[in-house]
């Protein structure tokens, strides 16, 4: 790893990724499904992006004259 890009934060969500593939075998399929036994039980965790999202809009600011 380049020493000029060492993230701590980064650094430990690679770890806590490589542990939670290992507990699971490697296998995408096992750890889905741990993520959605996860979400089931805690569906206050998640994220609502439809709350969050703002509303598109096609017009554009208007310039001062």
């Amino acid at each position: 790893m380049n020493p000029l890009y060492y993230d701590p934060v980064v650094e430990e969500m690679r770890q806590n990724g490589a542990r939670f593939a290992e507990a699971h075998g490697g296998d995408i399929h096992r750890m889905a499904e741990a993520l959605r036994r996860e979400e089931a039980l805690h569906p206050e965790r998640l994220v609502d992006r439809s709350k969050s999202r703002r509303p598109l809009t096609t017009e554009t600011p208007e310039t001062p004259s």
